[in-house]
């Protein structure tokens, strides 16, 4: 298969991105849901959550936390201000 540069150059910065990215294992409390504890969590780690769920973004950004979502289907974006 044959890429364009531009799309190699949009490949390798997906690898980058993603290769930096954490995944979190962390316990619900009881009767805790997973937004809430992402919530939680973000608040007090201080972290920036990636999320596509509406609902979610406006709780997180409620909460002043910053959100990375997907728009227009190919670019990301940031929602919120990063923590200094």
């Amino acid at each position: 298969m044959n890429f364009k540069p531009s799309e190699v150059k949009e490949f390798d910065f997906a690898l980058n991105f993603a290769s930096k990215l954490v995944t979190i294992n962390e316990n619900l409390y009881r009767g805790e849901n997973v937004d809430n504890m992402l919530i939680r969590i973000s608040k007090e780690k201080r972290w920036i959550v990636a999320t596509t769920d509406a609902a979610l973004r406006a709780r997180l950004r409620e909460h002043s936390i910053p959100v990375i979502y997907l728009r227009q289907s190919k670019k990301l974006a940031l929602d919120g201000h990063i923590f200094n």
